[in-house]
């Protein structure tokens, strides 16, 4: 038997290989089960999908094909739950976000949703690479709201090209 005092403790014994304490070398998997080691699961690099709540039925492909692709993802319908801070939640994902998708529809107003206009000038404010999706509208609309930036279409070649571009810029740096 091991008594633990403190971190400090914890530190000494969960080790990368096999000790007295552990038959396994998995200390990864033990800080994140154990107090304390959630934060290096969190605080992974991970892409902020940006999206009207009127196309979560779309979002939901996205999140899944990222899923599927192991990009760590922030998407609300998964992370934010009832008593949560929305804006505490929203703000710290997009504090850890190396990727912005914004996901623009005939549903996307930046000048009617507040977190819309939040999340976007969050990446330009920052520098985050911002990958513009196009869900419906129009190539003179999406121009409106992207400006020069190369935005993908949302349909099955898009889509694997989204999971493409998000894989590679996320493995720089």
């Amino acid at each position: 038997m091991c008594t633990l005092l403190d971190s400090n403790d914890l530190d000494m014994h969960i080790t990368p290989h096999q000790n007295h304490l552990f038959l396994f070398p998995d200390k990864e998997t033990m800080e994140w089960i154990w107090k304390g080691g959630l934060k290096s699961y969190i605080n992974r690099q991970k892409v902020f999908i940006s999206h009207s709540s009127k196309d979560k039925h779309l979002i939901d492909k996205i999140f899944n094909e990222f899923q599927k692709n192991e990009i760590p993802t922030f998407y609300d319908k998964h992370e934010i739950f009832p008593a949560d801070n929305i804006r505490d939640i929203i703000n710290l994902n997009l504090q850890e976000s190396k990727i912005g998708v914004v996901c623009v529809s005939s549903n996307f107003n930046m000048e009617l949703s507040e977190w819309l206009k939040h999340e976007v000038q969050y990446f330009k404010d920052k520098g985050i690479l911002i990958i513009p999706l196009n869900i419906n509208l129009e190539k003179n609309e999406v121009k409106r709201i992207v400006g020069d930036i190369r935005y993908i279409n949302l349909d099955k070649q898009g889509l694997a090209e989204l999971v493409t571009i998000t894989k590679k810029s996320l493995n720089k740096g």
